[in-house]
């Protein structure tokens, strides 16, 4: 049984709808970059959101980045990373990420 078919008194929250892009639109291209505005349905409550973001024009492949992954290191032996899950309207789908 998924979790939306659950009635409310179960306690168990709905999983968050996946965000469907609405309308992309190009504000402005140099040689190197584009200026893009994206409408699009937010992930929480569906509600209309914009969000805007500069793309490389140049760019080969699905990637272009580069991250540093921070490791805590505890006295007791134990490691941790602190991520955070987020949506990214440019990707249209969520990602995991370090903390900005």
């Amino acid at each position: 049984m998924s979790h939306s078919k659950l009635p409310s008194s179960t306690g168990v929250p709905k999983p968050p709808h996946s965000p469907a892009t609405i309308e992309k639109k190009e504000l402005a291209k140099s040689r190197f970059l584009r200026f893009v505005d994206v409408n699009y349905h937010g992930p929480i409550d569906n509600a209309k959101a914009s969000w805007q973001y500069v793309e490389r024009t140049t760019r080969r492949g699905d990637v272009d980045a580069v991250n540093v992954f921070a490791i805590l290191k505890h006295k007791d032996g134990n490691h941790q990373v602190l991520v955070v899950k987020q949506y990214r309207p440019p990707l249209e789908k969520y990602t995991i990420e370090l903390p900005a």
